[in-house]
């Protein structure tokens, strides 16, 4: 990673170290269906909003899932038939109707979009780049972000391929091109 930083200010780039990208909570608060479920969070060891994010998981599933599963010779090949084989809480119990999944998709793509927008004003920059076993593309992915894969190598000490993720506003992935090229 160190390499790829000094390649970057070789070609005159600005490389500002540990900025802080936002943590899921920041992101999921801003989604306005939290506050009913609150009650039903204390059922879940999983962190805050799990009752949120299972049913607009859920939702994302049950909308989706069919066609996937489609894609395999085989059982399962629709949602009722994956139940059956592995039950599937979230699926099965989706209450979450369409009008709720993409109000709260909605308002948690656009806080993630205002913290990473802020983040780039805030030190100048025109991309944020990190490791990929960080959060940094499920921050991109989250604030509807072009996300771009940087692979760097393998490990010397398990040969584990790494590299990183690299973020920028949609329509302007033009600036990741040198930075990809480099």
């Amino acid at each position: 990673m160190f390499a790829a930083q000094d390649m970057i200010r070789s070609f005159g780039g600005k490389v500002v170290e540990s900025i802080s990208l936002p943590s899921f909570d920041e992101i999921i608060s801003a989604m306005p269906d939290t506050e009913y479920m609150e009650d039903l969070n204390s059922e879940y060891p999983y962190g805050s909003h799990p009752a949120l994010i299972i049913g607009n998981l859920a939702y994302g599933l049950r909308k989706n899932i069919n066609g996937w599963l489609a894609n395999f010779d085989g059982r399962p090949q629709i949602l009722e038939e994956l139940i059956e084989f592995n039950t599937l809480e979230g699926g099965r119990d989706c209450t979450t109707t369409k009008a709720e999944f993409e109000r709260n998709l909605k308002a948690f793509r656009e806080m993630a979009s205002r913290i990473v927008k802020n983040l780039l004003k805030e030190y100048e920059a025109d991309v944020i780049i990190g490791p990929c076993d960080s959060r940094t593309g499920s921050v991109g992915s989250s604030s509807d972000f072009s996300v771009a894969n940087l692979p760097l190598g393998f490990a010397d000490f398990d040969g584990r391929g790494f590299g990183l993720h690299m973020l920028a506003p949609k329509v302007e992935e033009a600036k990741m091109l040198p930075i990809m090229a480099a």
